[in-house]
């Protein structure tokens, strides 16, 4: 790979063109309106894109920074063309042998898919960003303390959908233990508190307009033999609510990772997770996730590396509805798709995938499938 500075900054660029059959995952018994550009559910986009890269280490210290900005154009529904980009920037440090750590932070603009909808709306434009700064101490050669603070806001561009504008700041303490074979065991504690800074008074006095959260987990990184290799946290959550009538929760939560390594070309990988998370939804005020992934990655040649995946997911909205009479929504989620690279030199490459979704549902008009598709090439040089 050719690169800018001394190996430190790196440009690059690419194109995709892309096809999806059901833009905006409606059900099979709906119409698309015309008035959205249907009735045909299915079009396809194009996509633009430059980034640049650093990566600069300076004695102990290492800087890094990303940057990029893409230009979508859809083919009939126009009014989904958009600018998505984002930044990250972070430093690892290190002071002495003991201490070391991380602080950065990023923003983020993309566009939300369509995913739990039961009609046909064009998907908002959201812009998040987060910051971030943890420490580690090497108390002895096999205990670890770890420490760190971080914030997170969401902002939607329309003001009409500024009453769902979200941001959260959170602590985490730990404590974990290195074999002398490497594996490590931990425990941490994490509190979180978030907030929906613009929702209306009656609607917070409802819902709930901040949350107080507590999650105590265990979590390891274990080599269980020079093949495989199990990672993640399993812990507990608690979560309570400030100016809401009812929908405080408790419950398991934390994801795990299984890895196994076929041969020096071939890895097996699954995960089951379980999380509990904020919804800005009327319908609920909390939505519990449960879900399992699989995944295999072959380096078919030096330049060829293929993956195949399949997912599963459960999205439970729970808690209170505004409208006490609305039925309590549960979506189940799959998707099966392949993906391949081919890296034609050094500094270019070929990326082609396709993917199978569907979603079911006891709702009425809450089924779906469709299946997308993309090309894309592109150059880091």
């Amino acid at each position: 790979m050719f690169a800018l500075g001394n190996d430190t900054v790196f440009v690059r660029g690419n194109a995709v063109i892309g096809y999806d059959s059901n833009v905006f995952r409606i059900s099979d018994e709906l119409t698309l309106p015309t008035s959205l550009g249907g009735p045909s559910k299915d079009d396809t986009y194009y996509g633009l894109g430059v980034g640049l890269r650093l990566d600069l280490p300076v004695s102990r210290q290492r800087f890094r920074a990303d940057a990029s900005a893409t230009k979508y154009w859809y083919s009939r529904f126009q009014d989904l063309d958009y600018t998505g980009y984002g930044a990250r920037g972070t430093w690892d440090w290190r002071v002495g042998n003991d201490w070391y750590g991380q602080i950065g932070g990023g923003l983020r603009q993309t566009r939300q898919t369509a995913t739990d909808a039961l009609r046909a709306t064009i998907p908002r434009l959201l812009r998040t960003y987060d910051v971030l700064a943890n420490a580690r101490y090497a108390l002895t050669p096999r205990w670890e303390l770890q420490a760190g603070l971080s914030a997170y806001q969401a902002r939607y561009n329309e003001d009409v959908f500024r009453r769902d504008d979200f941001e959260s700041s959170a602590w985490d303490l730990g404590a974990a233990y290195r074999t002398p074979r490497g594996n490590s065991t931990g425990v941490r504690l994490r509190y979180e508190r978030g907030r929906w800074p613009n929702r209306s008074e009656d609607r917070a006095a409802q819902l709930g307009g901040e949350y107080d959260q507590f999650t105590l987990s265990a979590v390891v990184d274990w080599r269980l033999t020079g093949r495989s290799r199990l990672y993640g946290d399993v812990g507990y959550t608690q979560r309570s609510r400030e100016n809401a009538q009812q929908g405080d929760f408790g419950g398991p939560s934390g994801r795990l990772t299984y890895e196994y390594s076929l041969s020096g070309k071939t890895t097996l990988r699954g995960t089951m997770y379980q999380t509990r998370g904020p919804t800005d939804a009327d319908f609920a005020t909390y939505v519990r996730t449960t879900g399992l992934g699989l995944s295999a990655t072959h380096q078919l040649t030096g330049k060829i590396g293929l993956e195949g995946s399949l997912g599963y997911y459960e999205a439970e909205y729970l808690g209170e509805a505004r409208n006490p009479g609305q039925p309590v929504r549960e979506f189940q989620y799959w998707n099966i798709g392949v993906n391949g690279v081919y890296q034609i030199t050094r500094t270019v490459y070929l990326n082609a995938g396709v993917t199978y979704y569907q979603r079911t549902s006891d709702l009425q008009f809450g089924d779906y499938d469709g299946f997308a598709g993309n090309l894309a090439i592109g150059s880091e040089f």
